[in-house]
């Protein structure tokens, strides 16, 4: 990234630092809000359950007890900070039908998308760039597919129908994929993220061209008879 670039990130950032820190952190609470209630509508049952876990002390066990540093970093990964679903009490002492889980591992990569998203929001504001322009759109449009897959991809919901394992595919078979397909789909998520994030990362790059660059894409616009940019 151009030296000019970067300029006009750290001003973008610094000029709305606290509306850049509010979107990061709402897009992390809004991506947990969100899996809750899909997992609440969709199996019509509201949760009955939370169950807090003591995420440092595991943390301690899992590096203390582990001899190999990439088991450790692996286990880690998926440790659990809070829990919730709903228990159906008809089999025996209950069992999950479904639930959701927090992961301070996943919500880091979601905090990461939602710097992302912060950051491209908080140039195409300060900039004041044309609204109408096909450039705006497209960065926008890269923005907005690259927050879906990490989001989506970022996922920790549980379904006793698919293996009750803490899986972004388990948004997949709620709206209707074959339970099969979806797990085979699962170890894709990794890549699907990491478009993701690629997509995000050429938002920023956009968003924080010359203005001129702006400039000339909506004469441009004006030029063939379109106010909107081409």
């Amino acid at each position: 990234m151009k030296a000019g670039r970067a300029t006009t990130i750290s001003r973008a950032i610094s000029g709305r630092f606290a509306l850049w820190a509010g979107i990061a952190i709402g897009v992390v609470l809004l991506q947990h809000v969100v899996q809750l209630t899909a997992l609440t509508v969709t199996f019509g049952n509201f949760p009955n359950y939370w169950t807090g876990y003591n995420w440092p002390k595991n943390l301690w066990t899992i590096f203390s007890s582990t001899p190999s540093l990439s088991d450790s970093l692996s286990i880690a990964a998926d440790e659990w900070l809070l829990e919730a679903g709903y228990m159906n009490r008809d089999f025996g002492r209950g069992i999950a039908e479904w639930a959701f889980s927090v992961m301070p591992s996943k919500i880091l990569v979601v905090l990461a998308l939602g710097f992302l998203v912060a950051t491209v929001f908080v140039l195409l504001l300060d900039q004041r760039r044309g609204s109408g322009s096909g450039l705006r759109r497209s960065i926008v449009s890269l923005a907005a597919a690259g927050a879906l897959l990490v989001a989506f991809t970022s996922a920790s919901m549980h379904w006793v129908g698919a293996c009750a394992e803490p899986s972004w595919v388990v948004g997949l078979t709620m709206v209707g994929l074959n339970v099969p397909l979806a797990l085979w789909l699962e170890p894709a998520g990794p890549w699907l993220s990491a478009a993701g994030f690629l997509l995000l990362v050429l938002a920023v790059i956009l968003a924080a061209a010359p203005e001129k660059t702006f400039a000339a894409r909506g004469a441009r616009g004006l030029a063939i008879g379109n106010p909107y940019g081409p």
